[in-house]
Parts: C-alpha cells; sequence; structure tokens
C-alpha cells in the first residue's frame, strides 16, 4: 500500500527527493530497529498492548509451523516494514501504518493469555475490557510528546500549523510570483498543493542554488539556522510558537 501510494503521487516507488538518502549499515540496522521496538512495543503509551504483540510476534516466529496464516502474514508485513525503513529513513513516519496490525496482535495475545488463568468467560473479558480500557487512557495521555517535529506524533500539528500561517499570508504578498528560497518543510509545501497548504504552486528553491530576492525559512529551537551564512537586508514577517518560527526575508 505504501509503495502503491508513493508510485501514484510521486511517479516512482520511493519518494524522488529522498532517493539520495537511501542507506544502510549494520550498526544503524541494530540501532535503528532497537528505536522501533522501543516506540512500538515498549513505550509507555502502549506497552501493555505492546509488550503482548511483542511476545506473540516472536512466539510465532519460533514456531511459525503452527502459526495461524493470518496471523503470520500480519507478523511478516510489521517485520518488512521495520527492515523497510532501515534503507528509506522517510518510511518512518508511515511506520504508522502498522500499529492497527500491532494492536490487533496485541489483543489477540492478551484474550489467550487470560484465557488461562480465567476460566470463565465473563471474567476474562472483563479483565480484557480493563486492560484495554487502562491502555486507551495510556495512549490519550501520552499522545502529545510536545516535541513538535515528531512526524510520528500528534505534536507535529504545531509545524502543520505555522506553516498553514505562514502560505496564507504569502498568498496576498505581490512578490509572490517571483522565486523564493525556502527550506524544509516550507518548500515542500509551497511547492505541492497535494500537500494542502496551497492552491496553486509557488516557485522555490532550495541550497541557494540561484539568486533570490525573498526567503522563507523554518526554525526550531536549538537547530542550525539556515540564515546564518547569508546576509539579508531584513526580516519582512516573523511567524512563532514556543517551539519553531519561519522567518520571511528580504535578500540584498
Amino acid at each position: 500500500l505504501f509503495l502503491g501510494i508513493q508510485r501514484i503521487q510521486n511517479g516512482w516507488f520511493f519518494f524522488p527527493e529522498h532517493i539520495g538518502y537511501l542507506h544502510f549499515n549494520l550498526v544503524g540496522f541494530f540501532d535503528t530497529n532497537w528505536l522501533m521496538c522501543k516506540q512500538f512495543f515498549f513505550h509507555k503509551s502502549n506497552f501493555i498492548v505492546g509488550l503482548a504483540s511483542f511476545v506473540y510476534l516472536v512466539f510465532n516466529l519460533l514456531h511459525y509451523k503452527r502459526a495461524a496464516k493470518f496471523h503470520f502474514v500480519v507478523i511478516t508485513f510489521i517485520i518488512v516494514s521495520m527492515f523497510f525503513s532501515n534503507v528509506n529513513f522517510y518510511m518512518q513516519r508511515y511506520l504508522l501504518i502498522i500499529l492497527p496490525w500491532i494492536i490487533v496482535l496485541g489483543v489477540w495475545a492478551l484474550d489467550q493469555i487470560l484465557e488461562l488463568y480465567f476460566k470463565t468467560k465473563y471474567l476474562k473479558n472483563s479483565m480484557l475490557v480493563l486492560l484495554m480500557t487502562f491502555s486507551t487512557y495510556l495512549a490519550i495521555s501520552n499522545w502529545d510528546s510536545n516535541t513538535f517535529n515528531d512526524t510520528c506524533d500528534i505534536s507535529y500539528r504545531r509545524t502543520v500549523s505555522l506553516v498553514q500561517e505562514t502560505a496564507n499570508w504569502l498568498q496576498s504578498q505581490t512578490w509572490k510570483n517571483e522565486v523564493i528560497e525556502a527550506n524544509f518543510p516550507v518548500f515542500q509545501a509551497l511547492q505541492e498543493p497535494r500537500n494542502g497548504y496551497v492552491k496553486q504552486p509557488f516557485v522555490i528553491d532550495v541550497n541557494f542554488q540561484q539568486p533570490c530576492k525573498y526567503g522563507i525559512f523554518f526554525k526550531t529551537k536549538g537547530i542550525w539556522d539556515p540564515l546564518s551564512e547569508h546576509t539579508y537586508e531584513k526580516t519582512l514577517k516573523l511567524f512563532k510558537n514556543d517551539f519553531a518560527e519561519i522567518r520571511v526575508v528580504q535578500f540584498f
């Protein structure tokens, strides 16, 4: 599904801009997979269902001949998706597509475990509902990491709202049809209407490949400032919140 969507939207199975970022190294392979396991199986927001899912996943891999076909397909999908993200870093946000299947496996595993300890169906189902209610509470109370630029987190809405505010302001400027220098994620928002920020694409330059009179730069706190190596005449507009800013400048 992921590759199909990429093919339809971008004309190729990988997002073209990130082809040059495809990578693989053995150390990074283990580090990345461990980070993904912590995020999807052992995080405090989902450890009840996640841990059960992880145990069930490992058990079925060890006893694959006895595994139900549907469960084995789901497990294979999860593993292949995680491995694929090791070479294509852009895949990490799309790993959200494995979350429903992790939940399915986890709930199924919990149901099987509870069946061993509770003889009556009523007690088993009651305990399962209790665990799911508590898991839902943990998920909701931790779904905003407050990190602002985490694309697997609801906190990313802060990035979206800041970029949208900038795009709306730019629509009314007299110089909007000129070539504009921009960095990520601004240039993606302004270049591609399918991303939902603009109706008509702007002419954007990236990495100062050509002379531009205007620039729009996104910067999070503590991150390298793209303007530090380039002199600009004045700041035309500043959009900011508690986590980041977008500065619109006019170059000399």
